[in-house]
């Protein structure tokens, strides 16, 4: 799941109520709790996490980060194209697409 630019977000808590949740990408200003890091840390079946965090004071971000990195794999951003194609060998990428952060 990707979520992004959230400010008025109260809690990740309905996000991390997914039974099936694997991955989970910050991008931007979300607003994230302790309880919230213990919850990732504690959740069953997240395996990845990823917070770009380009507006956010690093008082804030890299305390969960430095707990999330240590504990969680490192999750990546895709495009809805590239994961259907991956999971499904549904759609991928189009010829005229812009190259990939990771294909640069």
């Amino acid at each position: 799941m990707e979520l992004g630019m959230l400010r008025g977000l109260r809690s990740l808590a309905p996000v991390l109520d997914a039974p099936k949740l694997e991955e989970l990408v910050l991008t931007r200003d979300v607003p994230v709790s302790d309880e919230d890091v213990e919850r990732m840390l504690a959740h069953p079946t997240l395996r990845a996490f990823l917070w770009v965090a380009l507006d956010v004071p690093l008082h804030r971000s890299r305390p969960v980060l430095e707990r999330t990195d240590a504990a969680l794999e490192r999750a990546r951003s895709v495009h809805v194209d590239t994961w259907l194609a991956e999971r499904h060998g549904l759609g991928g990428p189009r010829a005229d697409d812009p190259p990939t952060p990771a294909e640069l």
